[in-house]
């Protein structure tokens, strides 16, 4: 049972004292703040937690508001302190908790029923904790006299705790100290560099302490942004872009990451920046003159060299003294810990008796995590002896000395190559030529770069499964099939032997190999991102993304006319993630191809329009978009019509509509769909005929054309009927998205919110992003004068739009927050934001990309008249123009902050 308290810390002492003895429990060493107990049963633990909260809110006893919870576990002692992942784990799971509450883990739900007694749990359901582990499910224990009823717990998984961290498969081995230490440099400086060796533990490090860094309401988040992938040092802000998931439709990424990070008060964790660190210390300089909020911790080899920057230099893990002589001696050392965690995984039995050994192993890695888990994983095939002899005669040199941080690089680098040298000249190929990929892969890929005249796909399987249990490649299981990936650090080394051994022709060969894979895999996709399993494809492709984007920096100058195909088959995959890195090689390919060609004319067309895509849909005041978008639109309906190819010159109709509409041109917006509409008509192209209809249903078009609500729901149904002829269920979502909408001007209000939950539902099915349906989806909730179901969509787009730099308007979000603002009893707050929520929409209003119906309008009056009626004429219009004066920036803080 761990405790962390917020009032007088002697009263706790007592209290708790009396309860845990009363249970035959026994009192832990503390730290400030917290306090630890161990009992012989859970059934205890729950009895004392009860008795101790009933004491500590009785009006006979200590009025203080503790926050309790119960885990089952074991823990080892070190000065004195308990430690261990099952203290880290009860310790995050009561920091999640609120005064007066006890938690209880699912371990500990369980043993609370052994001796037949009887307790009241209530399901919190899944949580991920600060320590990163598996989500744990988490239960209350009910106590009826107390209070019962609390907000969501404060898990990795609340609203106010915006992140992208993973899942740690194993444990955090101590790290106690060097956590607090990152953390107090944290608040110390805006940039903290944890620098080290490879294979140190620096990424660990630094999530675990990205975790513990988050605070909570107000927060911008922190995100893991993985460089490990970034070939190209141009692409690295393009990375921190899409780690934040921020859609976005220019290419200069570094502007937008601006933008979007001004207002936030975001950490960022920069992982893995040696290989492009240049590029790394100029955006972080950038950001940190530009973004007061922003906070980055990054890992690298050698500090980035930025003004203001704290370097921590990660130390090895720490190690037991030299004359241990059992295990029981070397308790306390980190080192032994994760080598014999480490053993235990591959099923080696370690006695207490070779604790010298274990010692002297640990010792002569000096620490280094990296090279301890290699090392573990080879008693699959060696005696703790063998391993301890080998490493001696590979690292006497290395032994002796004063050892600096080049020393124990040199020792990780002797360690991979011994593990290297270990391999059979079949396992070296092997490794070698599974360097070139980018990211995880599965079998068919390896067998497709691998296989060739000295090996087989046989040969391949086989290898593949030596090389895993010789931990020199990581199997990870997933729904669909056993996918693997390569370290890092074997990674770099594979490559560099590949060219040491096969020179650069070698190299261009495997590398073709998998890039011919991966084109493949594009023209797999292709017809799937268009019909019933798109949601299946999307997910397969987020699985390859990063071998895709090295296989096009592959192709971009060395095989033009493929890595316009492979773009053009998945330019809806990638139109979905906003992935305008790809827009630079796309057009570089395209100045190199033959344009006369009839077979690469179609697929310059079909890459041109996937820049459209991602151009044309965000046209946002930004009028070289606009001129890039018209210019690539026209350019490609020339080919497509040269070629024959109906469905793209369709598809280029449509684009150079939306840059007529745009520009105010509704004349010429109708034409151009009504030539689209006609080629979609005459080929019996459904999926085209349904995104063609469906754009003639634009509100500025609709008005335009003079359509009746009876014409514009015969459209829709043609609309819908042509995308499910075609099976294309992301034309399908659109549909729904436009019907959920007009029942929404109709003021069908009950059919359009089953209608955005529909959408939004079957667009988290397919991958697709729901912010327009969910931003209508709280707009109706409103209108319905359901406060409360509207409040966490509302906060979630808001965040959104404010990580993406405001790409779109928020001036329909800020007003819900002034309805919001106005229904909690806030006038002054509600009035403020109505102001600024007209005045952010007036531009948006001129270029028809926002429009008011019936209904937003009568709850926005509404809203304004009870503002009025609570203040006065005079004090509202006061607020009003005090709101219209403030920045977007400003409007969505203070949206936000009414929104906790």
């Amino acid at each position: 049972m761990s405790g962390a308290v917020t009032g007088s810390e002697r009263a706790l002492d007592a209290v708790m004292a009396a309860s845990v003895g009363r249970q035959g429990g026994t009192l832990l060493a503390s730290v400030p703040g917290q306090r630890l107990a161990a009992f012989a049963t859970a059934a205890a633990a729950a009895r004392a937690a009860a008795a101790c909260q009933r004491a500590l809110m009785s009006d006979h006893g200590v009025p203080l508001r503790v926050r309790m919870a119960m885990h089952t576990g074991t823990c080892t002692e070190r000065l004195g302190t308990p430690v261990g992942p099952a203290v880290r784990r009860a310790r995050h799971l009561a920091n999640m908790a609120y005064g007066g509450q006890v938690l209880v883990s699912a371990t500990s739900s369980v043993l609370l029923f052994e001796g037949g007694e009887s307790f009241a749990l209530r399901d919190l359901g899944l949580h991920r904790l600060k320590d990163l582990g598996p989500p744990e499910h988490v239960f209350q224990l009910e106590l009826p006299d107390l209070r019962t009823d609390f907000p969501p717990l404060r898990s990795l998984d609340h609203p106010d705790l915006p992140n992208n961290l993973p899942t740690m498969v194993a444990p955090l081995v101590g790290r106690v100290e060097e956590l607090e230490h990152v953390l107090g440099l944290l608040d110390e400086a805006r940039l903290v560099t944890l620098a080290g060796p490879g294979g140190a533990g620096k990424t660990r490090l630094a999530v675990h302490a990205a975790a513990e860094a988050l605070d909570g309401a107000g927060s911008g988040g922190a995100w893991l942004v993985e460089l490990a992938p970034v070939s190209d040092e141009q692409q690295v802000p393009f990375a921190i872009v899409t780690a934040l998931d921020i859609p976005e439709s220019d290419t200069d990424s570094l502007e937008l990451l601006v933008r979007a990070l001004a207002t936030q008060e975001t950490l960022l964790v920069l992982d893995n920046c040696e290989h492009v660190i240049d590029r790394v210390a100029k955006i972080a300089d950038t950001l940190l003159r530009e973004c007061a909020g922003v906070r980055i911790l990054a890992t690298s080899r050698e500090p980035l060299g930025v003004d203001g920057e704290l370097v921590y230099r990660v130390p090895s893990l720490s190690l037991p003294e030299e004359d241990v002589s059992s295990l029981t001696e070397s308790a306390g050392s980190d080192a032994v810990d994760l080598f014999l965690g480490r053993a235990s995984m591959v099923g080696a039995v370690i006695a207490d008796s070779d604790g010298p050994l274990v010692a002297s192993v640990c010792r002569r890695l000096d620490g280094i995590p990296l090279a301890i888990e290699l090392a573990a994983a080879r008693l699959t095939s060696l005696s703790l002896a063998e391993l301890s002899e080998r490493l001696d005669e590979r690292f006497r040199l290395l032994t002796g000395g004063a050892r600096s941080a080049m020393a124990r690089q040199q020792t990780l680098q002797a360690l991979v190559d011994w593990s290297y040298e270990l391999l059979n000249p079949p396992e070296r190929s092997a490794l070698q030529r599974l360097s070139v990929f980018s990211g995880p892969f599965d079998l068919d890929a390896a067998q497709t770069v691998c296989a060739g005249d000295d090996l087989d796909d046989l040969d391949v399987v086989n290898l593949l499964h030596s090389l895993v249990q010789k931990s020199l490649v990581i199997a990870q299981q997933d729904a669909e099939a056993t996918r693997y990936r390569l370290l890092e650090t074997i990674r770099q080394y594979g490559a560099i032997e590949l060219l040491r051994d096969s020179g650069s022709t070698g190299v261009l060969d495997v590398r073709d190999r998998h890039a011919d894979y991966y084109l493949a895999t594009a023209r797999a996709a292709a017809p799937g991102l268009q019909g019933p399993d798109v949601g299946a494809w999307i997910a397969a492709l987020d699985r390859d993304a990063d071998n895709l984007r090295a296989a096009i920096t592959h192709l971009a100058d060395l095989r033009p006319r493929d890595v316009l195909e492979l773009i053009g088959c998945i330019e809806r995959y990638f139109t979905l993630k906003a992935a305008v890195d790809i827009i630079p090689p796309t057009l570089r390919a395209v100045s190199k191809v033959d344009h006369n060609d009839p077979r690469t004319a179609e697929v310059v067309a079909a890459a041109l329009l996937a820049v459209c895509r991602m151009t044309a849909w965000h046209l946002i005041g930004r009028p070289a978009e606009v001129e890039a978008s018209e210019r690539y639109a026209l350019r490609a309906e020339e080919l497509a019509s040269r070629t024959r190819r109906f469905d793209l010159e369709a598809r280029a109709l449509v684009y150079r509509m939306q840059v007529a509409l745009y520009r105010g041109d509704r004349g010429g917006a109708v034409a151009h769909l009504g030539a689209a509409e006609e080629i979609a008509r005459r080929c019996r192209l459904d999926s085209i005929l349904s995104e063609v209809i469906l754009s003639s249903l634009h509100p500025a078009l609709v008005e335009h054309q003079g359509l009746t609500v009876e014409q514009w729901h015969a459209r829709a149904a043609e609309a819908l009927q042509a995308a499910e002829r075609a099976g294309d269920l992301t034309m399908v979502s659109q549909v729904k998205f436009w019907y959920a909408t007009q029942a929404l001007r109709e003021g069908r209000l009950v059919e359009s919110r089953r209608l955005f939950e529909e959408t939004i539902d079957l667009a988290h099915r397919i991958g697709a992003h729901d912010g327009a349906a969910l931003n209508n989806f709280l707009i109706v909730c409103l209108v319905q004068a359901d406060y409360d179901a509207a409040v966490s969509p509302l906060r979630k787009c808001l965040r959104r739009m404010r990580r993406s730099g405001f790409r779109t308007n928020p001036g329909d979000l800020i007003a819900a927050s002034a309805c919001i603002a106005t229904w909690r009893g806030d006038p002054v707050e509600g009035a403020q934001l109505h102001g600024a929520a007209d005045e952010i929409r007036k531009p948006a209003y001129e270029t028809s990309e926002l429009f008011r119906t019936a209904s937003d309008v009568a709850m926005e009056e509404a809203s304004a008249a009870r503002g009025r009626a609570a203040m006065g004429d005079v004090e509202y219009v006061k607020a009003y123009e005090e709101g219209a004066r403030f920045s977007v920036g400003q409007a969505c803080d203070l949206a936000l902050a009414i929104l906790q």
